[in-house]
């Protein structure tokens, strides 16, 4: 049974770590399971995918984990005492780690969201050529940082990459941008009504003597 325990706390220690480490602990593969069936919702609607492979590795973390401490370091001998007591620590540590995941999760939406509103009314760049009735991308300078996000065109409307818009919403995420405003360019004419200056009178011509 130690064998049993030992390798389900070494293979969901290592699956957590992995993944830690290429990114997918800060959401938890909470945006992986919002098209799941199995996930459900947990505090203000965040959706906590209770059977994710991150989940099943944080179960497998605190069960053995659990099952080595009773076993090897409490020397409980009883497999009726320290197989479901392992199991019950095993399925309240997952959840507290989904619960952690989902906070960290919703502090990063929480600051996107608020970052895509301070951007609507200013002018964006296009970096991913947008068609109409589709989907392209934007970026602009948030916080010091260059940030793209996804964007759509208000009426139908095509940019190409490169090209200057102006954001008009932010919805779920994604910006929609019209066509920026031409700079206004300075007129060589004077203003209709403005009045001209006056030509200096010419000098009278000093007669030789």
């Amino acid at each position: 049974m130690i064998g049993a325990y030992l390798f389900c706390a070494v293979l969901g220690m290592s699956y957590l770590g992995i993944s830690a480490l290429i990114g997918e602990l800060g959401d938890g593969g909470l945006g992986h399971a919002h098209a799941g069936s199995f996930g459900h919702h947990g505090e203000q609607g965040v959706h906590l995918p209770y059977f994710s492979p991150m989940a099943v590795a944080a179960y497998c973390t605190g069960f053995g984990s659990a099952g080595l401490v009773l076993t090897k370091g409490l020397h409980v001998a009883n497999p009726l005492i320290h197989v479901p007591a392992s199991l019950a620590f095993g399925g309240l540590f997952g959840v507290g780690i989904l619960l952690m995941m989902a906070k960290i999760a919703q502090h990063t939406e929480t600051n996107s969201m608020s970052s895509l509103a301070e951007v609507v009314g200013t002018v964006v760049e296009v970096t991913i050529a947008i068609p109409a009735k589709g989907t392209g991308e934007v970026a602009f300078v948030s916080g010091g940082t260059r940030q793209t996000v996804l964007a759509e065109a208000e009426a139908d409307q095509t940019f190409k990459q490169g090209a200057r818009v102006r954001v008009t919403r932010a919805v779920d995420g994604v910006l929609y941008v019209t066509l920026a405003p031409s700079p206004s360019l300075a007129s060589a004419s004077p203003v209709l009504g403005e009045p001209l200056d006056a030509p200096p009178a010419p000098k009278p011509s000093q007669k030789i003597r």
